[in-house]
C-alpha cells in the first residue's frame, strides 16, 4: 500500500466524499477515484458505496481505519523529524559567544530557539573572536557571536544582529571625572584600557584613529582579552575601557560608566556566522533584531 493511498483512504473515509476530499487534497476527483479504486483491487474489498450521497465507508474500510491512521501519524512523525533534522532544528547545536552576547541579546534568542526547536540540544561556548572565527571554519561551531568586521571564507555567512554605541567605563576613583559624560580629551590624558589588537583589529585600529583624528595622543596602558579583565584593570586605577553599552546593565565595584561625548568613536557590531545549513536556525533566533541599534 503506498503512502498516498493511505492519505487518499483517509481523507475520502473521514469527509465521506469523494468530490470534497479531492478539493481538500488539491487533486482532480478523477484521478482520488482512480486511486481509491486501485487500492479496493489490490485489497480484493469495496472500501466505499458510492452514491450521490457521497462514500459511505463499509465495514472493512471501518475494520482498517484505525491502523492506517495511526500508521499515518507515525509517517508524519518521521517526515517531520526528518524536516526538522534536515533544516538543523534538531540533534546538537553549538553555538560561541563572546560576552557581549551573554548580558545583550542571547537570553532572548535563546528563548525563541527553545520555542522553536524544543528537541535541539545547545551547548554554549564562551570564546574569544579568534577562535570563533577559526572554530567556525573548521567545522566545530554551527554559529558563531563576534565582534565584526572579520574575515570569512566563502562557505560562511554573517548576519548583524545588533550595533552597540562605545561608552567609557571609568574607575571610580578618579574624582576628574564628575560628569554624565566626557570628551577624548580627557579620556586621552588618562590612557586606555583596550582588547588586544589581534582580537579585535579595527576596532583598535578605529579607536585609536578617533584620537588622532581629533589632533590627540592617547596611550594604551593596558591590554586585556576579556571584557570583565578590562573592568578589573579599570577599576584598578590603569586607563579608561571603552566598552560597548550592554555594560550598564552590570554593576562593577570600582567603574562609573558614562557617554563620550565625542562623535568619532566607532560603534561595535554583533554579527552571527553560519553556514548555509543552519540560516533558519540563526533566522530564528535573531530575524527580527537583525540591525539593530542598541544606544
Amino acid at each position: 500500500m503506498e503512502i498516498s493511498q493511505i492519505k487518499y483512504f483517509l481523507s475520502v473515509f473521514e469527509l465521506g466524499s469523494i468530490s470534497k476530499s479531492a478539493d481538500a487534497l488539491g487533486m482532480a476527483q478523477p484521478a482520488l477515484s482512480q486511486s481509491i479504486a486501485r487500492l479496493e483491487k489490490k485489497l480484493g474489498v469495496a472500501l466505499f458505496v458510492r452514491s450521490r450521497r457521497g462514500a459511505m465507508p463499509t465495514d472493512a474500510a471501518r475494520l482498517i481505519y484505525e491502523d492506517l491512521k495511526k500508521g499515518s501519524f507515525f509517517l508524519d512523525q518521521v517526515s517531520h523529524k526528518v524536516q526538522m533534522a534536515r533544516s538543523g532544528f534538531s540533534g546538537n547545536l553549538n553555538i560561541g559567544i563572546v560576552s557581549s552576547a551573554l548580558f545583550n541579546i542571547l537570553p532572548a534568542a535563546l528563548r525563541k530557539l527553545k520555542a522553536t526547536a524544543p528537541q535541539l540540544h545547545v551547548t554554549l561556548l564562551e570564546l574569544s573572536n579568534e577562535e570563533q572565527v577559526r572554530q567556525i571554519h573548521e567545522g566545530s561551531l554551527d554559529i558563531a557571536l563576534v565582534h565584526s568586521p572579520v574575515n570569512l571564507e566563502g562557505r560562511v555567512h554573517q548576519l548583524t544582529v545588533c550595533r552597540e554605541k562605545l561608552i567609557a567605563a571609568i574607575p571610580e576613583s578618579a574624582v576628574t571625572f564628575s560628569k554624565d559624560s566626557i570628551r577624548l580629551e580627557e579620556i586621552a590624558r588618562h590612557g586606555l584600557v583596550l582588547y588586544p589588537a589581534s582580537q579585535l583589529p579595527v576596532l583598535h585600529t578605529d579607536i585609536l584613529n578617533a584620537f588622532t583624528g581629533s589632533g590627540l595622543t592617547v596611550s594604551v596602558n593596558q591590554y586585556a582579552n576579556r571584557t570583565l579583565t578590562v573592568l578589573a584593570c579599570v577599576a584598578a586605577g590603569l586607563g579608561v575601557g571603552l566598552l560597548p553599552n550592554w555594560i550598564r546593565s552590570i554593576g562593577f565595584d570600582g567603574v562609573r560608566f558614562c557617554d563620550v561625548a565625542d562623535e568619532a568613536l566607532p560603534d561595535l557590531d554583533l554579527v552571527a556566522l553560519f553556514t548555509a545549513k543552519h540560516q533558519p536556525i540563526v533566522r530564528a533566533m535573531f530575524g527580527d533584531r537583525v540591525g539593530a541599534v542598541a544606544s
